[in-house]
């Protein structure tokens, strides 16, 4: 398979696929559910959820900075050791706005290193050219790491026309080279109601940056899932995946970005943002990728998780769009539930389960689009009867 010996040369830092993923418990499980192939071909970007959202494995919401990033340093490095990553606390500035960041942001990735990851801070234009950027700089890695720092550029910039002087003078305060630097174009606040329009903006932007030099890398990423739930109780809803959509429409119109650019987006969810409070009773439901779509499938109100799920996974295999129990760890769980082999989880398992179907369609996708095979995990059959 192309690709498959990354890991053991400077090219593991060339991103194919970078999935945006909260730094939360169904996400960060996902990882290590991954097929081995997919996993030296993923580089997640972890974002730092609210504190807000509270915290499942420490059960309470953080309550200082340092807190948060410790725990969050801890968690990179155990969820995805010796494989590089980004990591954007840009929340905790949010949440702490009192508390020092030259103190907790370093922190963060320091026990992030120290716990055996490669993380490399993601920053905003504002972000290096603004009160909080010594924090950033005494985050960057060691020399040993040949990219010092993620930036962010989001969809409102692109179309400045200072945007080149912007990123020129965002380097040059950091004593950077665009060669130390990966650069996440951040399409989550676009209309991608027109995949078409999008792809031409992914075009224009690209083209831009690579006036100001020669990036490690450039990532494009989107996000068309609705921020609320799409499917009423007991009911189905398809939502187009149109960020996917507005890549290949980009390749048709330009083959040569993919010699400059790489895939992102937010896995089977949106961008996240602040909320107020916790969420109340989860949803039962699943967030199926096809090819072009999300086939979100939800339990009726008023039924027991354990049957709601198992319902709903039922109509996922006799929806026709299921791809067998090979395809994926969560298509073999899906059909586990089905059958009633497993009790079919909690609210955790079913984001686990989306992403890691989510990020497995994605990279089948990407290679087929670029020439190579993903190897489907090896599923044994489940021979016990009927547990529930």
């Amino acid at each position: 398979m192309a690709n498959q010996t990354i890991m053991n040369s400077t090219a593991m830092y060339n991103i194919i696929y970078s999935p945006a993923l909260r730094l939360k418990e169904g996400e960060y499980h996902a990882l290590s559910q991954l097929a081995p192939a997919i996993m030296d071909l993923v580089t997640p970007l972890f974002i730092v959820p609210p504190p807000k959202e509270g915290d499942p494995e420490t059960g309470h919401e953080w309550a200082t900075a340092d807190e948060a990033a410790t725990v969050a340093g801890h968690r990179v490095g155990h969820y995805w050791p010796f494989r590089p990553s980004y990591v954007d606390a840009r929340f905790l500035f949010k949440a702490f706005p009192s508390e020092d960041p030259t103190t907790w942001l370093p922190r963060l990735f320091a026990v992030a290193r120290r716990s055996n990851a490669i993380a490399i801070p993601v920053a905003t234009l504002n972000d290096m050219v603004g009160p909080d950027a010594k924090a950033f700089q005494l985050s960057m890695p060691p020399s040993t790491c040949p990219i010092k720092l993620g930036i962010k550029i989001s969809f409102s910039e692109i179309d400045e026309t200072s945007l080149v002087d912007r990123v020129a003078d965002a380097l040059r305060a950091f004593g950077l080279t665009s060669s130390d630097c990966s650069v996440f174009l951040d399409f989550s606040s676009a209309d991608m109601s027109n995949p078409a329009d999008v792809a031409t903006f992914i075009s224009v932007a690209v083209e831009s940056l690579i006036t100001v030099g020669s990036w490690q890398n450039i990532v494009y990423q989107g996000t068309h899932y609705p921020k609320k739930n799409p499917a009423d109780p007991g009911s189905f809803k398809s939502i187009p995946r149109n960020e996917w959509l507005a890549w290949c429409e980009a390749i048709l119109l330009d083959p040569d970005l993919l010699k400059y650019c790489a895939y992102g987006d937010y896995a089977a969810d949106c961008a996240p943002e602040i909320v107020k409070g916790g969420g109340g009773r989860a949803i039962v439901h699943y967030r199926y990728a096809t090819p072009e779509s999300w086939e979100v499938h939800r339990a009726s109100d008023g039924v027991s998780h354990r049957h709601g799920i198992r319902s709903v996974c039922n109509k996922i295999l006799a929806s026709g769009h299921f791809s067998g129990a090979h395809f994926s760890e969560a298509d073999r769980y899906i059909e586990s539930t089905a059958k009633g082999y497993v009790p079919g989880g909690t609210a955790t398992t079913w984001r686990e389960m989306n992403t890691v179907r989510h990020i497995t369609m994605v990279m089948t996708q990407l290679g087929n689009q670029q020439g190579f095979a993903v190897t489907p995990i090896a599923v044994q059959d489940e021979e016990q009867g009927e547990l529930f």
